[in-house]
């Protein structure tokens, strides 16, 4: 009878050979089924994060700057006149100022159209002055409002995404 070889890693008996593979497969196993999605380790769920100050004055802003625009596609311009298209223009304006202050820097170029477009449309309603002049320019609106309701969209869609709002 030969004599086994004795195992110098451990106290000579099979458990030491087998210990630190089996040691590196437990602690693998654990690292690996820490990293799940929506897992913290211990078996509990993730919380959710708290949205910072920033995305929740950008979504409470955007939120409100898309009910303006749905409000200014909505206005009867034969019911409410110019002046309530212009008054319709402001509200849309002045929550697109709150939502670049809160956000601006963070949305670029949509940002920069929907201004832009915004603008144009400002300009077209000075031109207007009484109903000769409205009959003149109402293509013109026409066409401004349908490029305030798309940049819109587009802006909104942008923020919303930017900010994970909902």
């Amino acid at each position: 009878m030969t004599p086994r070889p004795r195992n110098t890693r451990g106290s000579g008996s099979r458990l030491g050979a087998v210990w630190p593979p089996m040691a590196m497969l437990l602690l693998l196993a654990v690292l690996v089924g820490g990293c799940s999605p929506g897992s913290t380790g211990g078996g509990q769920t993730a919380a959710t994060p708290t949205p910072s100050p920033t995305a929740t004055n950008a979504c409470a802003d955007v939120a409100a700057l898309e009910a303006s625009i749905n409000s200014l596609g909505q206005v009867d311009v034969a019911k409410v006149g110019t002046e309530g298209l212009k008054t319709a223009v402001q509200d849309v304006r002045a929550k697109l100022k709150a939502l670049a202050d809160s956000a601006g820097s963070q949305l670029g170029p949509e940002l920069a159209q929907f201004q832009s477009v915004l603008g144009a449309l400002g300009s077209t309603l000075s031109g207007v002055t009484d109903t000769s002049s409205l009959k003149a320019a109402l293509p013109a609106i026409r066409q401004n409002l349908t490029e305030v309701r798309t940049t819109g969209q587009t802006l909104v869609a942008q923020t919303k995404s930017t900010f994970s709002c909902p």
